[in-house]
């Protein structure tokens, strides 16, 4: 039997966690193994939670600093390949947890060879329901269709959201893992193109679909539909960095490296046309920049 372990992050999200751990309880053992929480600066409740309805399958880690979503992801990927699980299954404390979504994606895994990540068909709930299949090519330009392609074959990627995609172990057992010291931003796509580096195969199962419910604020033109995310003002800072670090580690084709410069770019201009608090953003993309051609890493001070 394949044994899965499924990894919830979480950050001051305690009633979320606690509604996901009430779902998992349901499929152990039928769909997962373990369970395995990750919390930054973790309150009292949701241990209290695990001990009173007795779940023994549950680890529950609690960091003394914030992590970030790229040191949480790590640490999760660490805790899990240190059990005797094949795979882990790794969700946000915002995801939702589907047993059909997750048995399609375990049995998809099991006949690639080399897997690294499989990752569902996102459909992004938010954003007028449409499919995203961004990594599906190397440069980073939205790609995203309202029409869901025939779920007959997988399909090859690059990388993709973390939040719903279940990882292999083995890679992380051979010492390749997301970078914890991005802190935040990115570092899905950093560690995707590092399992393509190291031969590791990525596909999207076109019959496990995954709803994603990612922050979008319409434009105000409702007849383009045009939509921008709605991240705070300091996640500039990491949007530009962490694209040069992972650009300086991965050292990808020319291609890309200019596709990284374009996204900054595109980031400039949707600050500039769309986004509040410019003034601040803009610095803030100008310092990340700066950190990253010099290798500054971890959470901004």
């Amino acid at each position: 039997m394949t044994k899965v372990c499924l990894t919830i992050s979480s950050y001051r999200f305690d009633d979320s966690v606690a509604a996901l751990l009430e779902k998992a309880a349901l499929l152990v053992p039928r769909v997962f193994w373990r369970v395995i929480v990750v919390d930054s600066l973790g309150t009292s409740r949701i241990p209290s939670l695990i001990r009173e309805r007795g779940w023994d399958f549950i680890e529950y880690h609690s960091a003394d600093t914030n992590l970030g979503s790229a040191g949480n992801l790590a640490r999760r990927l660490e805790l899990a390949a240190a059990t005797d699980a094949d795979f882990a299954y790794a969700l946000n404390h915002d995801g939702e947890l589907s047993e059909e979504t997750v048995t399609r994606l375990v049995a998809a895994a099991s006949r690639v060879q080399g897997v690294g990540a499989v990752y569902p068909l996102r459909v992004l709930a938010n954003k007028g329901g449409r499919y995203d299949f961004t990594g599906t090519f190397r440069l980073l330009l939205p790609t995203r269709s309202r029409k869901e392609p025939p779920p007959t074959a997988l399909l090859d990627t690059y990388w993709g959201s973390s939040n719903g995609t279940l990882y292999s172990l083995a890679p992380v057992r051979q010492g390749l893992k997301p970078w914890a010291d991005l802190w935040m931003g990115w570092e899905d796509l950093g560690y995707g193109w590092l399992l393509a580096k190291h031969g590791f195969r990525q596909v999207i199962v076109r019959d496990a679909v995954f709803a994603d419910f990612y922050e979008f604020r319409g434009l105000g033109t409702a007849r383009l539909g045009a939509q921008v995310s709605q991240k705070p003002a300091w996640y500039s800072y990491y949007n530009a960095r962490n694209l040069i670090l992972i650009g300086k580690r991965i050292r990808p084709a020319w291609d890309v490296g200019a596709s990284f410069a374009c996204r900054i770019a595109l980031e400039c201009g949707t600050t500039a046309l769309f986004r509040s608090q410019k003034r601040e953003r803009f610095s803030l993309m100008a310092r990340g920049v700066w950190d990253g051609l010099f290798g500054r890493t971890g959470q901004l001070r």
